[in-house]
């Protein structure tokens, strides 16, 4: 909800970097394994997927904002 009311940079790329390490971790735990712990596929479903929707909404978000704070300083 901070991302979208327009908080703080720092707390944006905080958010961001919070998302990106969720998905890092979900592909890990698909592909090698993350802690000796291993899944496949998306289950538990949905919040397999619901997860991985939102932590890909909050970096679309994030760079959207990105990319509008530096067209207008331009």
């Amino acid at each position: 909800l901070l991302l979208l009311a327009g908080g703080p940079m720092l707390l944006r790329l905080a958010g961001a970097a919070l998302a990106a390490g969720a998905l890092a971790g979900f592909a890990l735990s698909r592909t090698t394994g993350l802690f000796g712990f291993s899944e496949r596929g998306f289950q538990p479903a949905p919040q397999a997927l619901l997860s991985v929707l939102a932590e890909g909404a909050v970096l679309v978000l994030v760079a959207v904002v990105l990319y509008r704070a530096r067209a207008a300083r331009r």
